[in-house]
Parts: structure tokens; C-alpha cells; sequence
């Protein structure tokens, strides 16, 4: 590989593609094209999925909440906590569901005090990683903590009140901070 002066040669070149995304679909598990750039490089993903999610079974693709409507068996629950919150530890009841892959499935959560608030996880596990529920639920569970620091950058910035802020500029950048103080022009 051809290197420009003065670069390291030591160090290997990575040319990484972006994962792509759309804006209506990226922040959850329907964008097909991101949940095959985390395959294609064999990196495990557990994301949110809608209801009307189509999971892939062995007779054809069925949406994620008529799939479960199929009655789960009571011994298919399990109740591991998926990280600890601000009133304690997180704990739900969760199901995995196998589909038509052996390397995905569908997490399900369910409530413990409504049994008919559900919600959806499509997970895939690259080989040689675990499966196991417990493991899937801990990186469901992640999503948690990100939307905290999300709403605390929010709080901090006064962007929960206004959603947005102007900032000008002026002659005196020493002044300069977001959001703009008193003595910005």
C-alpha cells in the first residue's frame, strides 16, 4: 500500500464504510441496509423494533407482535434485570423467540405490572458469540443509559425547554459559550 511521506508505515490503513442509514428508519432495527452492514462485518446488534415488525420464521415473515400473540409459554419467561436505573435495578419479564436464522431472534419484553405492554428487540449474534438471554437483555438494556445522558445534555444545554438555541457570534469571542451569556453581543 502506498504511503504518503511521513506517514507511519507501522500502522495499517482502514478504510471503514459509514453504516448507511435513512432518515426514517435509522434509529431503530427496520433499516435493512444497517442491520446488513453490522452482518457483513459480523457485528452483533440488538435494536428496537415496532409491532409491526417482519420477523423471518420458517413459514414466511410474520409480524413481531402476531408472532407472539401465538401465546408464549409461561416457562419461556425469564426475568433478568437489563441494568440498574435511577429507582433500582431494571426488570422486566423477557422471552426469545427463535426465527427462520439460527443467529437471529426476537427479544421480547414484557411488563410486569401491564403483562399486555410488550416491546420488540430483533438481535442478531455473530459466531462465537453467546446467545444467551441474560447476554441479549444486558445490551438491550444499554439503550437505557444513552437516552439518560441524552435527556441530561438536554437539561444541561436548556434544550428541554426551547429545543433550540441561537448563537451569534460577535467581536468579542472571549465571551463565546453555548448558550450565549449575558455579556455575548
Amino acid at each position: 500500500m502506498k504511503r504518503s511521506p511521513g506517514q507511519d508505515s507501522s500502522r495499517p490503513r482502514y478504510r471503514a464504510r459509514p453504516p448507511p442509514s435513512s432518515s426514517d428508519e435509522f434509529p431503530n432495527g427496520t433499516s435493512s441496509k444497517l442491520r446488513g452492514f453490522f452482518e457483513e462485518h459480523a457485528i452483533g446488534y440488538v435494536f428496537a423494533v415496532g409491532t409491526n415488525f417482519q420477523v423471518p420464521t420458517g413459514v414466511g415473515p410474520m409480524r413481531a407482535d402476531l408472532l407472539t400473540a401465538r401465546k408464549i409459554p409461561k416457562r419461556a419467561w425469564n426475568r433478568p434485570s437489563c441494568g440498574q436505573g435511577a429507582k433500582g435495578p431494571r426488570v422486566y419479564d423477557w422471552a426469545l423467540i427463535a426465527t427462520a436464522s439460527p443467529r437471529h431472534h426476537l427479544l421480547v419484553r414484557r411488563s410486569l405490572a401491564d403483562p399486555t405492554d410488550l416491546a420488540f428487540f430483533y438481535a442478531y449474534v455473530p459466531p462465537g458469540r453467546s446467545m444467551a438471554l441474560a447476554d441479549l437483555v444486558k445490551i438491550a438494556g444499554i439503550r437505557w443509559a444513552v437516552e439518560e445522558d441524552f435527556a441530561n445534555g438536554k437539561d444541561a444545554v436548556g434544550l428541554d425547554h426551547t429545543q433550540a438555541r441561537r448563537y451569534r457570534p460577535g467581536a468579542d469571542t472571549s465571551c463565546s459559550r453555548w448558550p450565549p451569556s449575558p455579556c455575548s453581543p
